[in-house]
């Protein structure tokens, strides 16, 4: 299949314009690329939940690269 996954954590102080670029305003935010271009944005208390709990993450990116959708 060929899919990979690769999580990256930024330090939106330290890396000011990348937070710009993708418009993160919460604290966490997780961006979801696919393809190149994002697929899925969790932010505040879900992004939160979302990282601290690992099968929920595992399901939100499996839904995504096996359905084919984007948001």
């Amino acid at each position: 299949m060929g899919d990979k996954i690769k999580i990256v954590k930024i330090d939106t102080d330290k890396y000011p314009k990348i937070a710009s670029r993708y418009a993160i305003q919460a604290l966490p935010t997780l961006l979801v690329f696919r393809d190149g271009k994002q697929a899925d944005r969790i932010e505040g208390n879900e992004a939160g939940k979302v990282l601290m709990n690992g099968q929920l993450l595992a399901d939100r990116l499996q839904y995504l690269l096996f359905s084919g959708s984007s948001t």
